[in-house]
């Protein structure tokens, strides 16, 4: 009998069911939340925390850094960290998280911007 998929983590955070979230992983059926995930929309292209602070979920956030233990720092195809879209989204509490976590201020993304630089460059456009 082949083996069930396993859940979308990306959908899980977009119907915002931490339990589901929660029970994965502690469970460890998501596998390395750290790789990069598909999300068809192309609201997000890195990983499951990249999507999350992209939209300002704190509470996915939360259980992806102290339950999941996920990396503050893995870059996505635009070398951007979860801290570039936290900051640039405006997320007072979701950066103090990542920091809490260690998330590197000096990362530079592609257009060698650090997180703060990159949100500053947004902000001023609109």
């Amino acid at each position: 009998m082949p083996s069930a998929e396993p859940p979308d983590i990306i959908k899980i955070i977009k119907n915002k069911d931490y339990e589901a979230l929660y029970a994965g992983l502690v469970n460890g059926i998501f596998g390395d939340i750290d790789l990069h995930v598909s999300d068809p929309t192309r609201r997000c292209t890195g990983t499951a925390l990249h999507c999350a602070s992209i939209a300002r979920d704190m509470s996915a956030v939360l259980l992806l850094l102290r339950v999941g233990h996920a990396d503050p720092n893995v870059q996505d195809e635009l070398g951007c960290t979860a801290l570039h879209y936290a900051a640039r989204a405006g997320s007072e509490n979701i950066v103090r998280e990542l920091l809490d976590k260690k998330a590197d201020v000096f990362v530079l993304n592609n257009h060698s911007r650090t997180s703060f630089e990159w949100a500053k460059v947004i902000t001023s456009s609109f």
